[in-house]
């Protein structure tokens, strides 16, 4: 089982590389001024997070499950067009090295398999549930989010755990619906 859970963002993107009972998580921060244009600064991201997961993952993504956080709703429409191009990146990189297409789990969904609640749940919310359920103490909710997108995309992907609540398996359902290339 190899599964890798991203956290797309223009600052400080979380990831999360999943292997057996190993995990190693990482954030991969830019600014804006260490680039001298947006392109660069989005390529690096990118190939950051691929370069990244393949090193942690054994040297090749070939087969590797892989999921990533849909856009949510921003106030200003440049930093969401921006984020979807990063994004648009991010899936570019990592089909072509893993040969399978991107789970995205929407945010509320994701919020939902943490919390047990799609909405209402704040930042520091997410950081607390995620020690309460997996028993880690992450430093940033980037790298939480993107933990929690792993775990989702594991229990989506193997379908084996029968231990999940009924909320988990909505989100579940959630995403195989969302997903048709995931039905059996």
């Amino acid at each position: 089982m190899k599964i890798i859970g991203i956290d797309a963002s223009l600052t400080s993107t979380g990831v999360a590389c999943l292997q057996k009972d190993r995990q190693k998580l990482f954030l991969i921060k830019t600014k804006p001024k260490d680039f001298n244009h947006p392109i660069k600064r989005y390529r690096y991201i990118a190939a950051t997070v691929a370069e990244r997961c393949t090193k942690e993952l054994g040297g090749s993504l070939a087969g590797v499950h892989w999921g990533i956080e849909g856009y949510a709703m921003y106030r200003k429409l440049g930093k969401l067009t921006e984020l979807a191009e990063v994004g648009g990146l991010i899936k570019q990189f990592m089909y072509s090295l893993s040969g399978n297409f991107p789970i995205t789990v929407a945010p509320t969904t994701l919020k939902k398999f943490i919390t047990g609640k799609g909405v209402g749940r704040g930042k520091e919310h997410i950081l607390l549930y995620c020690y309460q359920k997996w028993g880690i103490a992450f430093k940033s909710d980037d790298t939480a989010d993107a933990f929690g997108i792993a775990k989702l995309v594991d229990a989506v992907v193997y379908r084996e755990s029968t231990d999940l609540y009924k909320y988990e398996r909505e989100c579940v359902d959630t995403i195989i619906n969302s997903h048709p290339w995931l039905k059996r």
